[in-house]
């Protein structure tokens, strides 16, 4: 299901460095609760996913009765976490406002509930055909009142975590590796094989992104000092980027958004 970018706008920027610092709002209320009661609740679904499952299973489905229970055991239920729906949400905005793509649903790899997997939030490419790069990402949701707030910094922030990403070569080499076994024979490979052609030219060759989810009107301050100080010593051959995306409903409200239940 695609989504229109309408109603979804750039509120403001600060492109006083080499980081990208943008803060993403919904023109209206009733804009956000349908992009999260459609384009994210279907991300969080995986329904591609899920009807290719059963579509390569259907032979062994002889009855209407054991094609339903094939749907039921693929069929995911929805997260209650509400970092869980903020990292589909990025994941979404993302793709619907950039040059950048997410082709495997990260949900696939869950194997037990409340279970939070290994290494970067976000996995996927970005730009077009010899530019595309890898993508690697942190996604923080907070209700934290301040100014940039508390997910910004600590040892479990979200700076902290890109500064790895942009030193460490060997967490970007395991999310490489991760991604390969998950291209193989599939429509996106020739992103993959782009993408790792120009890791291997020059292992600094990607994108890095981080992502704040709130519920306040938009602030640059949120990203610029973080940004100014990813921008310290970046290799010229990386990019980096930070998003805001603002929220017209309440976090807390995020798992009924995706319900469809009407908000008091």
């Amino acid at each position: 299901m695609t989504f229109s970018k309408e109603g979804i706008s750039l509120a403001c920027e600060d492109t006083s460095c080499s980081v990208v610092m943008q803060c993403w709002k919904f023109d209206t209320e009733e804009v956000f609760k349908k992009y999260m009661g459609s384009r994210v609740k279907n991300r969080l679904l995986d329904a591609e996913g899920t009807a290719e499952f059963v579509s390569h299973y259907d032979s062994i489905a002889t009855t209407g009765f054991a094609e339903n229970g094939l749907k039921d055991v693929f069929i995911r239920d929805l997260p209650k976490q509400d970092w869980r729906i903020g990292e589909a949400l990025a994941e979404c905005l993302l793709e619907d406002t950039g040059d950048i793509r997410f082709p495997w649903n990260g949900c696939r790899d869950q194997k037990v509930e409340d279970a939070s997997l290994p290494g970067a939030d976000l996995v996927g490419f970005k730009g077009k055909d010899r530019n595309v790069r890898f993508l690697f990402g942190e996604v923080k949701t907070s209700v934290d009142a301040n100014k940039p707030p508390n997910v910004m910094y600590g040892r479990s922030g979200m700076t902290k975590q890109l500064e790895k990403l942009k030193t460490s070569e060997s967490s970007r080499k395991l999310l490489v590796q991760w991604l390969g076994y998950r291209a193989k024979d599939k429509a996106w490979d020739n992103d993959y094989k782009t993408a790792v052609l120009a890791y291997v030219s020059c292992v600094d060759k990607v994108y890095l992104q981080g992502v704040l989810i709130r519920d306040c009107s938009p602030v640059i301050k949120d990203l610029e000092s973080r940004g100014h100080s990813l921008d310290s010593g970046k290799p010229s051959d990386m990019g980096i980027g930070l998003c805001g995306i603002y929220c017209l409903c309440s976090i807390s409200d995020f798992p009924a958004l995706l319900g469809g239940v009407s908000l008091s």
